[in-house]
């Protein structure tokens, strides 16, 4: 005999209320969302069209030649995807033609941008300022970025083994230039 069907009586129901816009980050989730858009699509597709069709070889060679890249490639996929966003926290920046930050604090700001997010909305961050629009679409960043993902690389994998490393950062810098390459501030 089946059971009888259990009815849940009254209504629930979520509403949640965005703003459009936060006006302490003088950011809108419009152009959050088309930066999303711009970016997303063409993440999915280098990882679906290139960096799956690259794993079967790398487990070959784990198998036969007995050196280990698949974990590298697999870590390396994290720089890759923050790569891929990291030169847009450049927003979080002030523009001001007279004043300038130290290239460190601009940095922190390339290398650890979620944590800055996190203290700009609560309002424990103090600005950082550049005098230049758009400043961490440039190579020379993306260099900073290179540098900042090979010393983290250093520290995960054994230096014996730099190979891991040198996977492990190019993959960082790729998501990085594909970044700039999507923002037509490449080639």
């Amino acid at each position: 005999m089946p059971r009888p069907k259990k009815h849940i009586k009254g209504k629930v129901s979520f509403i949640l209320k965005f703003p459009k816009h936060l006006p302490f980050l003088k950011l809108s989730f419009k152009k959050l969302n088309d930066e999303l858009k711009e970016h997303v699509p063409f993440v999915l597709w280098l990882i679906k069209r290139i960096i799956i069709p690259i794993l079967p070889p790398l487990v070959l060679i784990n198998i036969f030649l007995r050196i280990e890249l698949v974990p590298a490639f697999l870590l390396g996929l994290i720089p890759f995807i923050y790569g891929n966003f990291a030169p847009d926290f450049d927003i979080l920046m002030k523009y001001s033609e007279k004043k300038n930050s130290p290239t460190y604090k601009k940095l922190f700001i390339l290398y650890l941008g979620p944590l800055y997010l996190y203290y700009y909305i609560f309002e424990f961050s103090r600005p950082v300022y550049t005098n230049v629009k758009r400043e961490f679409h440039s190579m020379k960043y993306a260099v900073y970025y290179f540098l900042f993902v090979f010393l983290i690389g250093l520290l995960i994998f054994n230096p014996a083994e730099i190979y891991k490393t040198l996977i492990f950062s190019f993959l960082g810098i790729a998501g990085y230039l594909v970044h700039l390459l999507i923002d037509r501030k490449l080639g």
